[in-house]
């Protein structure tokens, strides 16, 4: 088991503010993550970043992977659906507004 404490830690400046860093680097785990889920390589992301490591951005992939494993995907999907469908009942509501003004 990975002590994530070790391996990274929460940013404090204003400009990544809330981002978790690479611990000693600017690099944020999500640029990694958005980084290879735009098909870059494992290479080209080291490239990128030269102060970090090939375990780096393993660490950042089993962590994602934890929190993933974390979240309750029912409850989750269901707090989605119900926002949707909320949204789309206001959008409904605002159309038939719009009709009415128009009359």
């Amino acid at each position: 088991m990975i002590n994530y404490a070790e391996k990274f830690e929460a940013c404090s400046n204003k400009w990544m503010h809330g981002n978790i860093l690479v611990k000693r680097t600017k690099v944020s785990i999500r640029q990694i993550l958005r980084e290879l889920s735009e098909s870059k390589s494992f290479d080209t992301v080291l490239k990128s970043h030269s102060d970090i490591s090939i375990e780096d951005i393993n660490n950042c992939l089993s962590y994602a992977a934890e929190l993933v494993g974390s979240i309750d995907l029912k409850k989750s999907m269901t707090a989605i659906n119900s926002d949707r469908r909320e949204r789309q009942v206001l959008a409904d509501r605002l159309e038939s507004l719009k009709i009415k003004t128009d009359d």
